[in-house]
């Protein structure tokens, strides 16, 4: 597969038609149990099905002004890091040791891309059957000093942190510059992590001009996101 230079092994930017991840199909049965008396913050922590979740994905407009539906290229995750090196900066995209005590019980998983001019943005949701648990968080938090460089698959990584707030129960935000692919230009990726009860939640902006990736997206898909789980709920 070839890959871009906004590849980050968090969020990964291929060339276009590539993708990066799994199937979405979700490998348990959904369930949903929020009462009615339930207050938001409990009915954000359920478990929700992958419709669900694709109901809850921003629209564009949602992410801010400009933005539009998925263009040729586009971003995703990645599940597979065996060619990050340290392999304890893996953290850095929450897909350090404690990362497995939630696989295996997906509920619903669902992704979408979104372009704006030479700026790419992606959003994903994954449902689990059992509450997210704070161990990727906590790796993450410890590493980010010893991580401030890395590579993956060939391209070098410089990861600094974002100033923002929490969203959702633990949140993890950081800036990669991505530099050392051959052919292509510098790129930066601005990542937010964040989960609530059962659910995890990626929202990214990428660029090729450091002044530009859109930080408030991120922002305002979280939002959008944590809104429209209540809202189904």
């Amino acid at each position: 597969m070839s890959r871009r230079a906004l590849v980050v092994a968090a969020a990964a930017l291929v060339a276009a038609g590539c993708s990066p991840f799994a199937s979405d199909d979700p490998t348990s049965a959904p369930t949903t149990s929020a009462a009615s008396s339930s207050t938001p913050q409990d009915r954000l922590h359920q478990v929700y099905s992958r419709g669900e979740l694709e109901a809850a994905r921003p629209a564009p407009e949602d992410l801010g002004q400009g933005w539009g539906p998925r263009g040729d290229a586009t971003i995703g995750e990645i599940d597979d890091v065996e060619n990050v090196e340290p392999p304890e900066c893996a953290a850095m995209i929450l897909r350090g040791p404690a990362w497995q005590e939630a696989q295996g019980s997906v509920a619903g998983r669902t992704s979408e891309n979104y372009t704006k001019g030479d700026e790419l943005a992606f959003v994903e949701l994954r449902s689990f059957e059992q509450p997210f648990p704070s161990g990727p968080f906590d790796e993450a938090g410890a590493a980010l000093g010893r991580c401030a460089t890395w590579t993956y698959d060939g391209a070098d990584y410089e990861t600094t942190p974002l100033t923002m707030e929490t969203f959702g129960d633990r949140s993890f935000a950081v800036r990669h510059h991505i530099t050392g692919v051959s052919g292509r230009p510098d790129s930066y990726i601005d990542t937010l992590r964040f989960s609530v009860g059962h659910t995890y939640v990626v929202v990214a902006a990428s660029s090729t001009d450091p002044s530009t990736p859109d930080t408030e997206a991120l922002r305002q898909g979280a939002r959008s996101i944590l809104t429209s789980l209540e809202e189904t709920s």
